[in-house]
Order: C-alpha cells, then sequence, then structure tokens
C-alpha cells in the first residue's frame, strides 16, 4: 500500500465525500502536470521539470502516500541540479506510483 489509509481518513476526519472532492482536484492537477513534466524531460527543460514536479509533489503530499512523494521529490531535485540523465525512468516510476495511488485512494472513498 502506497497510501496511508488510516493517516488519510483520520486527516479528513472520515468525511469521503470530502476526500472525493480532494481526489477530483488532484486527478485535475495531475492531467495537466503529468504531460509537462514528459515534456521537460524530453526536451531537457530542467526548470519546468523542477517547477511541475513540485506543485506536483505538494498535491500528492495531501494523500499521505509518501514513496510517491518522494519520487516526485527526485524529479523536482533532478531538475533543480540539472541533471536529466535518469528523469525518463524516474519519470516511469512515478506514472506507475500514481496509477497505484489512485487505485488505492478510489477504494478508500468507496470505504
Amino acid at each position: 500500500m502506497l497510501v496511508d489509509s488510516e493517516e488519510l481518513l483520520e486527516e479528513v476526519e472520515d468525511d469521503r465525500d470530502m476526500l472525493g472532492q480532494m481526489f477530483a482536484m488532484l486527478q485535475q492537477d495531475s492531467a495537466e502536470r503529468l504531460p509537462k513534466i514528459r515534456d521537460a524531460i524530453e526536451s531537457g527543460n530542467a526548470q519546468v521539470l523542477m517547477e511541475e514536479s513540485h506543485a506536483l509533489k505538494g498535491g500528492v503530499g495531501n494523500f499521505f502516500a509518501m514513496s510517491v512523494y518522494d519520487t516526485a521529490y527526485r524529479l523536482e531535485n533532478m531538475g533543480r541540479d540539472g541533471q536529466l540523465a535518469d528523469a525518463a525512468s524516474v519519470f516511469a516510476e512515478l506514472e506507475k506510483q500514481l496509477d497505484q495511488m489512485n487505485a488505492e485512494i478510489r477504494e478508500i472513498i468507496a470505504g
């Protein structure tokens, strides 16, 4: 499990409707940011990689999925340091983690 469901439910005071709204916002944000991150990696734009990964990390941080947060943070740092050599593989890992995290959050929302 990537998501600490106990912490997450405690944070939202077991309000699964609110959690659903938060999740919808994350989905919208991710849908906008992931292509920008991919494009930044492909074009070698370290600044955009840093900025978009930082913003995505912030959204993920609300869902108590520390390994996903850490992977986004790695991308952010790669952008900050201008070291994009391994960014594509880290991004692929992030996408897999996000898919798993999203599935877990859907299960939590469903109860």
